[in-house]
Order: structure tokens, then C-alpha cells, then sequence
């Protein structure tokens, strides 16, 4: 006599990915927080995601980013992010910087960090505008995935423009 086992069907579970500002709780934003980084964790493999100690209840991770591009242009393939998730976010803003030991030139490092910081910070405005908290990393590593190669183009024009300078006798502070 076999076993007969019924399936349930599947149903998709749907994740909130933001919340209405002023009817948040505090519990619902500690459970987007949570996600996002359970999200982070799942997406990425130990080999490219550190966990960090905890530095003022932030928590923090080294990931090393690669653009999904197969026709990448540069020789420099990965780039260390240092994310830092405060106790708050969403509702406090994500912080992302580019350690300085990087296989870069100072300028092209400084400059994606300060255009991934402004993306951050734009994106924040747009949310307090639109009266939401929303979960911002997993639409930043689209965004930085698609652009990566071109804000080291930029990054690199200014390391450009800054050795002109200086060969002309200026120099940028």
C-alpha cells in the first residue's frame, strides 16, 4: 500500500520591503533589518562576505563586489564595501565605504565611495519624500552593479585631470 502525501501549494511569501513612515513600529523595523541582512548572508558566499564585530550596535560586513559585466573593462576585478548596518535601518541610514586598502589609486577609490555615498543619501531623500522606509541594499548592488564601470571611467578621468595639474605645476587639495 503506498503512502499517498498531498502537497500544499506554494505560495510565494511576500517580503515587505518598505514600510509607511509615521505608522512604522519599532518592531517592523527591526524585522526589514533583519531581513535585509538574513538577505545579504544568503546572497553572498563566505569566501566574499566577512562578518565583522559589532561596533556600536552596527553591524558590520566586508564584501568583496565583482560586476556582473562578463566584458568588464578594467584589471582591478573586485572591490572591497564595507557595509555597516546601524540599529535603526531603515529607518537610519545605511553606510557603505570603500576601505582604503584597495588594489586602486586613492582618487578612483575616494570617488566611488563619495558617488555610492550620494546614491545612498539621494535614495534616503527619495524615500522620506514618498513618506516610506524602505530596505535600500539589494537596490543598491543592482544600481552599483550596472554603473560600477562607469563611475571608474569618471573615477579615473579626475586621477587623470589631477596628474595633468599637478604636472602643470597645480595642485588639487
Amino acid at each position: 500500500v503506498s503512502q499517498r502525501h498531498e502537497r500544499k501549494p506554494f505560495v510565494p511569501v511576500n517580503v515587505v520591503r518598505e514600510l509607511r513612515r509615521e505608522e512604522a513600529t519599532e518592531e517592523e523595523i527591526i524585522s526589514l533589518r533583519s531581513v535585509e541582512i538574513k538577505q545579504l548572508k544568503k546572497r553572498f558566499p563566505a569566501d566574499k562576505l566577512e562578518t565583522l564585530p559589532r561596533v556600536d550596535e552596527k553591524d558590520l560586513f566586508d564584501l568583496k563586489f565583482s560586476s556582473s559585466d562578463p566584458d568588464w573593462p578594467y584589471d582591478v576585478k573586485v572591490f572591497e564595501l564595507e557595509i555597516s548596518f546601524p540599529a535603526k535601518y531603515p529607518l537610519q541610514r545605511l553606510e557603505i565605504t570603500l576601505p582604503e586598502e584597495q588594489n586602486l589609486p586613492e582618487t578612483v577609490r575616494r570617488y566611488v565611495e563619495v558617488t555610492i555615498q550620494e546614491w545612498i543619501e539621494e535614495r534616503e531623500q527619495q524615500d522620506i519624500k514618498r513618506g516610506v522606509i524602505a530596505m535600500v541594499f539589494r537596490p543598491f548592488l543592482r544600481w552599483l552593479d550596472k554603473n560600477l564601470e562607469d563611475i571608474v571611467t569618471e573615477g579615473l578621468k579626475q586621477l587623470q585631470r589631477e596628474l595633468m595639474a599637478k604636472a602643470a605645476g597645480l595642485e588639487f587639495i
